[in-house]
């Protein structure tokens, strides 16, 4: 072995340690908002409740941040779990380098697809957040790996069989959508498992004992501690999401849900802040604010990227077409996307598990290309700037960070409108980073969300709780501030508007008009332009 063969062998070393430098440079370290907050906070709560979408997540959750007592971090122990999704999201990325060098059987192709695995918009943000996606992921990509043995008869077969099936019903266990990973696992394992040396009532004794075990056990179990008794309570509690009321408008099948589905396959490699918004606004004609050029550009380059993902995909599909892992990515990915038409279709996060099937078919794809020498330069030049724009466009920044110890643009707003604030006022928002950075800045200032707040509730009864609220502080010689409730809809609040709509009942429209009618209001801006409007006495 040469000086350079011998020093490329760390080459996958130092890749994976790059990776963790990145996620630990760029991982919140002040505070966390949105989902993760809520994650953290159920998972500190002295009731958390058993969630069958999420059913060993927060018990796992919790008992991890009670380990602060040897840490001492207070009010950052969401660090912990944090750390956790680091550990775990590098791990995907070693059996993901393991699996595709076997496959592929070039170890540079390999290491450049984990590489954009790691670095992709998805992948980036699951891993520095106190999230539950990387818990499914990683049981999903270690079913994956032994998927891989049973069918390449690596080892025992029945073995792998039935570990690769138990990793996936543990990742259901995580998050009940990876439920529809195992109708095609067991079909593949059925067709890999040799049926002349195990009997065919043995293979289906092996299988459905693993899914009992590791699967339907625990759910049984922890609806019985969630006090449900009936065949009936069950089926209600498994399929009872906290999000059903609030989607229930937006997830019926229809060509926004085709849209929805797409921008979340883009939006699983780039962050583009507000691009794919931008063009379903366009498309409504509806009146468009808060779309920097920049998103535009971020926009172009997740349809490059994804197009380029689809077409090589597409390439390693015609090359293995009798693969049995390649059947395996296709259905499964099939089956994602029609969850994603019924589902939360634009969050990237349900899109993370199809993200290690379109490498591997991508991955057949890069090796089936013939290169000539002009070639070979041409996609060593694609490939840097591919990884260089991924690097440059996904970077998370809006949160306090060792790398970005100020956050973003939103959080520097915050700072300035918070000198402004008193304690007790109250701000009504339908949700967005902004005046979530100011509840963190200001803890006694009182944030409203107007989808997710149980204190207000729906049609009518919405206004009769609003007014509460904003009687009592005005009575206090408080101050009321709605944001984003006159103008145009920004791009990045669009989502949420459409959420309130749904759950609410009402329209933005119809709570401005009524607000309007009931009190005094002025319009302000804060001092970097952020449109408010303040409630200061009643008609």
């Amino acid at each position: 072995m040469n000086i350079k063969e011998e020093h490329s062998k760390y080459l996958p070393l130092f890749i994976f340690l790059l990776i963790s430098i990145l996620y630990i440079l760029t991982m919140p370290a002040k505070f966390i908002i949105q989902d993760s907050a809520a994650e953290i906070r159920l998972a500190l709560s002295e009731h958390p409740g058993i969630r069958s979408s999420h059913l060993l997540t927060t018990p796992l959750f919790g008992l991890l941040l009670r380990l602060d007592r040897l840490f001492g971090l207070g009010d950052n122990s969401f660090i912990i779990v944090q750390i956790l999704n680091i550990m775990l999201s590098i791990g995907c990325a070693v059996i993901l380098y393991l699996m595709l060098k076997r496959l592929l059987r070039d170890r540079n192709s390999a290491l450049y697809l984990v590489l954009f695995f790691s670095i992709s918009n998805v992948v980036w943000n699951q891993s520095i957040a106190a999230e539950t996606g990387m818990l499914s992921q990683v049981c999903l990509t270690l079913s994956l790996y032994f998927l891989l043995n049973c069918i390449s008869a690596r080892g025992n077969r029945y073995f792998s069989a039935a570990v690769s099936l138990g990793f996936v019903s543990i990742g259901v266990l995580f998050s009940t959508y990876m439920a529809i990973f195992v109708p095609f696992t067991l079909v593949i394992l059925w067709v890999a498992v040799d049926r002349s040396v195990v009997s065919r009532a043995k293979i289906i004794i092996i299988m459905s004992s693993t899914l009992l075990f590791f699967m339907a056990m625990p759910f049984l179990i922890g609806a019985y501690l969630d006090g449900v008794d009936s065949i009936s309570g069950f089926l209600k509690w498994m399929t009872t999401h906290s999000e059903q009321d609030r989607l229930s408008g937006i997830s019926i099948l229809r060509p926004e849900s085709i849209f929805r589905a797409a921008a979340g396959i883009v939006s699983t490699f780039v962050d583009t802040r507000g691009g794919l918004t931008y063009v379903k606004l366009l498309a409504r004609g509806e009146p468009i604010v808060g779309i920097p050029a920049t998103s535009l550009i971020y926009l172009a380059v997740g349809l490059l990227i994804t197009v380029s993902v689809f077409s090589l995909s597409i390439r390693g599909i015609a090359k293995n077409r009798k693969g049995l892992l390649v059947y395996y990515c296709i259905f499964n990915l099939i089956l994602l996307f029609i969850f994603n038409l019924f589902w939360l279709g634009s969050d990237p996060q349900f899109w993370m598990p199809g993200l290690p099937l379109l490498l591997i078919l991508s991955g057949y794809g890069i090796v089936s290309i013939k290169q000539s020498t002009i070639s070979k330069v041409l996609m060593i030049f694609f490939k840097v700037g591919l990884l260089s724009g991924l690097l440059i466009i996904n970077t998370p920044r809006d949160l306090p960070s060792i790398a970005f110890p100020d956050g973003g643009d939103d959080l520097k707003r915050a700072k300035l409108f918070a000198e402004d604030l008193q304690e007790g006022d109250v701000i009504f928002s339908p949700g967005w980073n902004w005046t979530e950075y100011i509840v963190n800045l200001r803890r006694d200032v009182r944030l409203v969300n107007l989808v997710y707040s149980d204190e207000i509730g729906r049609d009518e009864s919405f206004y009769v709780d609003l007014d509460n609220i904003i009687l009592k502080t005005l009575a206090d010689d408080k101050k009321v501030y709605f944001e984003g409730l006159s103008g145009p809809k920004t791009a990045r609040q669009y989502g949420a508007w459409q959420m309130f709509e749904n759950h609410r009942g009402l329209s933005r429209e119809e709570v401005f008009k009524y607000l309007d009618t009931t009190y005094k209001i002025r319009h302000i801006d804060d001092r970097e332009g952020k449109d408010l409007i303040l409630l200061y006495s009643v008609k």
